[in-house]
């Protein structure tokens, strides 16, 4: 009877322990998860015979045999990511660059020039205005930013948006931008 009982405690333990545990599937080792689609038509067709296109797309997945195999799933801790607004401001400079405008720094600069010349007009609730507005009107970001002692936008870009409220000349003053970014989705309306 003792040992009966002592067969039931142990199995009802095992199976207790092994629903608790966290179930994965493994393979048998070298396992091949493969799909394979194909299509072919014929091209030219004659009583001797034909020639046909034929074209065929393979993809090949290992599957896991091993629990080594899967990644570790600790979570580091988060740590702040001091991004400015003067890193925003280059990589917006290599982004107009690279899309064909010949100054880029030139044309950042005249856009925001132009948009605190003539600013959006924020009525609603426009995340993308709000965005456009944030990003291109450097006098919005806080003059220190978090975890650093250093300015976060550069008076170069400040000097811009001075220019742009004053009334200046926002062409004459930035004239290797030909045309401004800010018209390629923007129009002025006047009422």
């Amino acid at each position: 009877m003792s040992r009966l009982l002592f067969w039931v405690l142990s199995t009802i333990g095992f199976w207790a322990n092994f629903w608790r545990c966290r179930a994965i599937l493994l393979y048998p080792e070298n396992t091949l998860y493969q799909f394979t689609l194909g299509i072919s038509m014929p091209v030219v067709m004659t009583k001797r015979g034909g020639i046909a296109f034929s074209s065929g797309f393979q993809l090949n997945y290992d599957l896991p045999w091993n629990l080594s195999q899967f990644e570790q799933t600790i979570i580091p801790a988060r740590h702040i990511r001091d991004l400015n607004l003067q890193e925003t401001y280059v990589a917006i400079e290599n982004l107009l660059d690279e899309h064909g405008w010949r100054d880029g720094r030139q044309c950042l600069l005249r856009t925001i020039c132009e948009l605190a010349e003539t600013p959006l007009r924020r009525i609603q609730q426009d995340v993308l205005g709000e965005v456009i507005h944030l990003i291109l009107t450097p006098t919005e970001d806080l003059p220190v930013t978090i975890n650093s002692n250093h300015r976060s936008a550069n008076k170069l870009y400040q000097e811009a948006e001075r220019l742009g409220r004053s009334g200046g000349d926002c062409i004459l003053m930035y004239p290797d931008c030909i045309e401004s970014p800010l018209e390629s989705f923007t129009e002025i309306v006047f009422p």
